[in-house]
């Protein structure tokens, strides 16, 4: 109930309501797993709660309940997968753990840390087969997520040495490998974000009039994802604002310091 209740408050928009359900359940998990450190559905779902706080907790600024919570839900799946090698829901458990945290890392600009996660998170992610269209879309989603993280990475550490034809083509390459797929519900989202990073590689390159296309693109896609008030999903229309607002009208020339503050927050 706690879990439908925080994904409830999160689609509404309502963060702070969502992160005390993901809390409260963290809490009643770790009581039960205490009595009984056995229990290999408390510690699943246990990872689960730990690793959706972190993540909403990322969205919500609070770095630091971010990575606490995430260090959990990582050591809880770390645990959960060597206790059972073959077993692919625990190593998408760690998998997703890895990314929320290189998402906080990348957030700070700390790419250093960001990539120690997603490469370790890559080949645990090669490693799982594809025996059904349900696993293999969500291989598919993950690997769109690291990529993008990847990418965001590069241009943050040497962002003229980004090429946005390979992402163009990467982007292309998951749409064509999806193809056919029922459509998960945070598709758009995945792909959107992909975009935005796009346009911030043609900025990098000085053109700054196929970013505001990518980024223009971008925000058609957020509006077709069916929760529009989710936080998320508003986060990235403010993003896609402040780029096309900036960009707009200087066409991407800008010192290298102000880039760097305003397409990730980062210093100059």
């Amino acid at each position: 109930a706690m879990a439908w209740r925080a994904d409830s408050f999160a689609i509404g928009g309502d963060v702070s309501g969502a992160i005390a359900q993901r809390q409260a359940q963290s809490k009643l998990l770790d009581g039960l797993l205490r009595r009984e450190p056995q229990n290999a559905v408390a510690s699943f779902d246990l990872v689960v709660a730990t690793r959706d706080l972190g993540m909403l907790a990322n969205l919500s600024g609070d770095a630091p309940l971010a990575l606490r919570s995430l260090s959990v839900a990582l050591q809880a799946a770390s645990t959960q997968r060597q206790s059972d090698l073959q077993n692919v829901e625990y190593k998408i458990n760690e998998i997703k753990s890895r990314r929320e945290i290189a998402a906080v890392y990348l957030k700070q600009c700390n790419t250093a840390d960001a990539m120690l996660h997603i490469k370790a998170a890559l080949p645990l992610l090669q490693s799982i087969p594809n025996p059904d269209k349900g696993l293999r879309q969500q291989k598919e989603q993950i690997d769109l997520e690291l990529q993008t993280f990847t990418y965001r990475a590069q241009l943050l550490t040497a962002p003229t040495g980004v090429s946005p034809t390979a992402m163009r083509a990467m982007i292309e390459q998951r749409e064509a490998s999806m193809a056919g797929m029922t459509p998960g519900r945070d598709d758009t989202l995945l792909f959107a974000r992909a975009e935005i990073v796009l346009g911030d590689s043609y900025v990098m390159k000085g053109d700054g009039q196929r970013a505001v296309a990518a980024w223009k693109a971008a925000q058609l896609r957020l509006k077709r994802h069916p929760s529009q008030q989710d936080a998320r999903i508003t986060g990235e229309f403010q993003r896609i604002a402040l780029r096309t607002r900036v960009f707009g009208t200087s066409g991407g020339r800008l010192p290298a310091g102000q880039l760097r503050k305003t397409l990730f927050g980062c210093p100059g």
